[in-house]
């Protein structure tokens, strides 16, 4: 068609486009008459033998039809070489205003609205300056990780006295909105800590003071950004009844190193441990920050209009990933179903749009620095998600049999290869700081 076809091109905003294609009247008539004697070979109708009815007694049955066929044929063709003849990188076509076709004079005239990718220049990033931390793991950093995971192996030791901050309780509660019993969770034999900040506030004053069999009951307004839609905002009446109070028993030395496997070696194979968990987290954490500064100075050098439909689809991908990490993080018993279905677009805006734009000054990168994907670091960085797993092989396994993880993985090596590449033209500085700085930062 191209060559029939006549096509315009109107710069709208940014990178919005309106092009308008004519295909002319003897293109659409010749496409029609094609596309009807096709459907002549196999029509039936009354009074005549397959495939021998007269076209003007099939067009009357059947024009109307076929005419619109040939429309949508000829726009999405239509479409597809006016791209290729106006030389346009096109990143999505509105669904805003789609494709709208109509009949002048028997030549199909139709209007499309779209969206083109940036014409990208990229500027050098020398003589711009980033730094490194550089972080020691300190005696003092390996004790706070001991008694951090002297915490996580807390034994809970039944007492006969009254529930206090710090305590562990074991509860049944039901829980009333507006008048409705509702369940929520486990609601026989919940274990709760008296901590601030893991539960409402109202209710761990109630708790405080309880004794075993002591039953209260406590009002209190559920908050307004609570999973649960249905009690979300409302004033809710719990009674509680108290099974048991447990008071925390940290581990001594010689027990955490059974508790972890270190019996015989004791205390310091434990210290080893945590020196090397905290130098693994300082790596990991140092990484993330220069990368996150290369990428900052790339943006910083090279300023681009994103198409908005680019923005509007990472929107969507950041809803989805939200929504997956939230429900996996709900208690037992609750229904994801009460989950809303979208958050709010405007949250995710800038996050989006960061994506975009590193996503193609990154393609770019690429491109022009003929970056080849590392086979072998795309084994190292699987070898480094799994080796914390006992059946580590196997989950390996799952990377490279599945399509879509091993994809994220290839992607995100190539774009590990890409900051190392930006990074040589910036001038590094390092800094040295505490692990303790690293880590909470």
């Amino acid at each position: 068609m191209r060559g029939i076809m006549s096509a315009t091109i109107e710069n709208l905003e940014g990178l919005k486009r309106r092009v308008v294609v004519v295909i002319p009247s003897e293109a659409v008539e010749s496409a029609y008459q094609e596309r009807l004697k096709a459907v002549a070979k196999t029509a039936k109708l009354a009074g005549f033998r397959p495939g021998k009815a007269p076209l003007n007694v099939l067009e009357k049955r059947y024009g109307k039809e076929v005419r619109a066929e040939v429309f949508r044929d000829l726009t999405e063709s239509g479409i597809e070489n006016a791209v290729k003849e106006l030389n346009l990188r096109v990143a999505g076509v509105s669904p805003i205003e789609p494709p709208k076709a109509t009949e002048v004079h028997g030549a199909l005239e139709f209007v499309v609205h779209l969206e083109v990718y940036p014409t990208i220049t990229l500027q050098t990033l020398q003589e711009r300056h980033i730094s490194r931390s550089i972080a020691e793991v300190t005696v003092q950093d390996v004790e706070r990780g001991v008694e951090t995971l002297r915490k996580q192996h807390t034994q809970w030791h039944t007492v006969e006295r009254s529930a206090a901050e710090g305590d562990q309780v074991n509860i049944d509660f039901t829980l009333t909105v507006e008048g409705e019993l509702v369940t929520e969770g486990d609601s026989q034999n919940h274990s709760v800590r008296l901590v601030a900040g893991e539960i409402f506030p109202e209710l761990m004053q109630k708790l405080l003071g309880m004794v075993t069999g002591e039953a209260r009951d406590v009002e209190l307004m559920i908050p307004p950004d609570y999973p649960t839609e249905k009690i979300r905002g409302k004033l809710a009446l719990f009674h509680i009844t108290l099974n048991s109070v447990q008071e925390p028993h940290l581990l001594t030395d010689g027990e955490l190193a059974q508790k972890l496997g270190f019996a015989e070696k004791g205390m310091e194979a434990v210290h080893d441990k945590v020196r090397r968990g905290i130098q693994q987290e300082v790596d990991r954490a140092v990484a993330r920050q220069f990368k996150t500064q290369v990428l900052d100075q790339l943006i910083a050098a090279n300023p681009i209009e994103v198409p908005d439909c680019l923005v509007q689809a990472e929107i969507d991908h950041l809803q989805k990933m939200a929504y997956r990490r939230i429900a996996a993080l709900l208690p037992s018993g609750v229904d994801n179903a009460k989950l809303p279905t979208q958050f709010p677009r405007e949250f995710y805006q800038e996050q989006a749009k960061r994506r975009v734009i590193l996503g193609l000054l990154l393609a770019e990168v690429i491109q022009q620095n003929h970056i080849q994907l590392d086979s072998h670091r795309i084994r190292t960085k699987i070898e480094g998600i799994t080796s914390g797993y006992d059946d580590a092989e196997k989950i390996a396994s799952l990377y490279y049999n599945n399509k879509e993880m091993l994809s994220d993985i290839e992607s995100s090596v190539l774009e590990d290869q890409a900051v190392e590449k930006l990074a040589e033209s910036l001038e590094v500085k390092e800094e040295k700081v505490t692990c303790e700085d690293i880590l909470v930062n």
